[in-house]
């Protein structure tokens, strides 16, 4: 797995929910005044970033568990019978409850941590006539190769063989344990 595959899992798991969004596209990190005008065009609508990878913790793999922080960033604007804060609200409140606890179809993909959500409303961004939350988490995700795969296959045996009788040429002093773990 990659960094944009996982985020364009996300953005696939957002669109199944949400289909009467605008858009939902990638971002390449936190929102300026200048993207927001831009965007708010777009209306209702999430952008989706990887802000940041954290904590890099080693697996016996080979491969890297890494805390990823992810955010969407949720962008709405006055609607016929529906007032732009509201429309955020909904969202955001749909957004946590698809994030809380969900992998996005990846295999190296933990549980993502339930989000956390604020406003980044502020008098200039009122101005421009759209609402903009943030709605931030983090997740596990084991990247990498994995070096234990041998032509994309995972061992499903396991043999123990104790000292000195080990290597190749003890091969039959092995005990077969059974497949799998």
């Amino acid at each position: 797995m990659s960094l944009v595959d996982y985020r364009d899992a996300v953005m696939v798991a957002i669109k199944a929910a949400m289909p009467n969004l605008r858009e939902v596209e990638a971002h390449a990190g936190r929102f300026t005044l200048d993207d927001l005008k831009q965007f708010a065009t777009r209306a209702p609508g999430i952008r989706v970033a990887i802000l940041a990878l954290e904590n890099p913790e080693n697996t016996s793999s080979g491969e890297i568990d890494w805390m990823v922080r992810a955010a969407a960033f949720v962008v709405t604007k006055n609607e016929p019978g529906l007032k732009r804060e509201a429309g955020a609200l909904n969202i955001v409140g749909a957004l946590a409850v698809l994030i809380a606890g969900n992998r996005f179809a990846q295999a190296g993909a933990h549980p993502a941590k339930p989000p956390r959500a604020q406003t980044m409303m502020s008098t200039a961004l009122g101005k421009t006539g759209a609402t903009i939350w943030a709605v931030e988490w983090t997740q596990k995700l084991r990247l990498g190769e994995d070096a234990y795969l041998i032509d994309g296959l995972v061992p499903t045996d396991l043999y123990i063989g104790f000292a000195p009788k080990i290597g190749a040429d003890h091969v039959d002093d092995y005990l077969h344990v059974g497949p799998g773990l």
